[in-house]
């Protein structure tokens, strides 16, 4: 990914797994150091937004993403684990929204 450095843009590797508020390091690219040589280091701060509305195929991918996580046997994710409250949710859904 490129980004906006203070001396230029940057290619910037972001790791599989960062989080969301993770810190990144760009050692040397940071402010120039003042009587002395070299720069100090440039911090990149990871912000991950999720959407707010999503439209039914991305719904749909979303779940179908949450289902192939691997989640510890003591937690059911209401509507995605336990295929019954799922229907009941979408049938749900579709009676609000009027379709």
């Amino acid at each position: 990914m490129r980004i906006a450095g203070l001396t230029g843009p940057i290619d910037l590797k972001i790791p599989p797994g960062v989080q969301s508020h993770h810190r990144i390091r760009l050692s040397g690219r940071g402010i120039p150091r003042l009587n002395h040589y070299g720069s100090g280091d440039h911090y990149v701060y990871i912000k991950i937004t999720t959407p707010k509305k999503l439209t039914p195929k991305q719904r749909d991918l979303m779940i179908q993403f949450a289902e192939t996580e691997q989640h510890p046997s003591d937690t059911n994710i209401i509507g995605l684990t336990d295929k019954e409250a799922r229907k009941r949710i979408e049938e749900s859904n579709e009676a609000f929204s009027g379709e």
